[in-house]
């Protein structure tokens, strides 16, 4: 259990959390009200939270007669698509008072959930001062935001020693593969249901991370979902970050792995990658009819090289076609 700060911390996280899920589910029940009317705003805008989504619901919602101008005004010079095709998403049926009402209360509460959930992040901002060094330190691992730093940090707290090692953390968020096996057959590899609040934000964070300009996660990622699929792969990422964090707390570094080089690829991953490449290569040049002493050839006249040896020192000579003791 963690001291009183980090409980209060952790209570004023969950209920941000509630009020940010429940704003996202009143509006999907605007957007999902306007398009029963045939209003499909969700058509053609990306992010129909966006402002000029918001100006348009607003100028359906005024009771007051508009123009395709006034609707082309609401829309951002930064918008992609075609005008036509947004004064066609925004040309429903027309709405009665009843259904313009409710339309306005349930905006009215995504307002008031909006300005509640400002006031929690100020909350928020107030108990992580005495943080800021561990916020620091998470913010500099890829997929890290500062919401999600603070977040970790309420459910996880900021002293290792309760957990001993890495993988007890990865079984208490809930990250740790199962082993249920029975001689010899494996029945299920499936995670366990612990981190309810800590899971999420970790996977959030995963998925961030193996899109991000960083590759080292995106490596690793792409190599695990060959062999496990998208989703097992991404659990196998938040693991690995979460026993990255116990690390960095334990130790108050920065997140830099061992396993990666200067631009943070990670070695083993790029040998194997970069030899899948070039087996794949020879085995093409096989295909085309070449032999191995015309391949020989091409690899050591790409090397500027005349002359190719092995691991243990005998040079591979191109005329003779065989390896000179050294």
């Amino acid at each position: 259990m963690p001291n009183k700060q980090i409980r209060t911390l952790r209570e004023l996280t969950r209920l941000r959390q509630k009020y940010v899920q429940q704003r996202t589910s009143d509006h999907n029940r605007l957007i999902n009200c306007l398009t029963v009317s045939n209003y499909k705003l969700d058509m053609v805008f990306s992010n129909v939270r966006g402002r000029s989504a918001f100006l348009i619901i607003n100028l359906i919602l005024s009771g007051e007669p508009y123009t395709d101008e006034d609707i082309l005004k609401c829309v951002s010079s930064r918008c992609k698509a075609p005008r036509e095709d947004i004064l066609r998403a925004c040309h429903g049926f027309e709405l009665d008072k009843l259904q313009r009402e409710k339309l306005r209360i349930i905006q009215d509460h995504i307002d008031g959930l909006t300005k509640e959930i400002e006031k929690l992040d100020q909350l928020i901002a107030e108990a992580c001062e005495d943080h800021k060094d561990y916020i620091r330190l998470l913010m500099t691992m890829p997929g890290v935001s500062e919401i999600s730093a603070r977040k970790i940090i309420a459910e996880l707290g900021t002293e290792m020693d309760q957990f001993g090692k890495g993988s007890r953390v990865a079984k208490w968020a809930g990250l740790a593969p199962g082993s249920d096996e029975s001689a010899g057959k494996i029945h299920s590899r499936h995670i366990t249901k612990g981190g309810k609040y800590l899971k999420p934000v970790l996977i959030e964070a995963a998925w961030a991370a193996v899109r991000s300009k960083n590759p080292y996660y995106r490596c690793k990622f792409e190599i695990l979902s060959l062999r496990l699929g998208k989703k097992r792969a991404i659990v196998a990422i938040a693991r690995k970050m979460i026993i990255s964090i116990f690390h960095m707390f334990s130790d108050m570094k920065e997140w830099r792995p061992k396993d990666c080089d200067d631009c943070f690829v990670p070695r083993s991953l790029s040998v194997q990658k970069e030899s899948r490449k070039l087996n794949k290569t020879v085995n093409t040049l096989k295909a085309m009819g070449l032999t191995e002493h015309q391949i020989l050839k091409t690899i050591a006249a790409g090397l500027d090289d005349p002359e190719i040896s092995d691991d243990e020192g005998n040079r591979y000579d191109l005329i003779i076609g065989e390896y000179r003791t050294a």
